[in-house]
């Protein structure tokens, strides 16, 4: 995660349906690079979305959680 200066994040984990499963972070970061961490443990393996809120902008990603 970079940040071009500090604001509030929240980073959710969706099934396939679009409905939140994991809500991973929801809190407030400085500017500069983080690395997040997903335990996905909980979780059926399967297919998802990370969505990533940072300010005005709106990020997905797919991921495939294999065990």
């Amino acid at each position: 995660l970079e940040l071009s200066h500090s604001m509030h994040v929240d980073i959710n984990m969706l099934d396939i349906q679009g409905r939140i499963v994991k809500k991973v972070v929801s809190s407030s970061y400085s500017g500069g690079t983080h690395d997040i961490y997903i335990n996905g443990a909980d979780l059926a393996s399967g297919l998802y979305f990370i969505q990533l809120l940072a300010g005005d902008e709106v990020k997905y990603n797919k991921v495939l959680l294999l065990k």
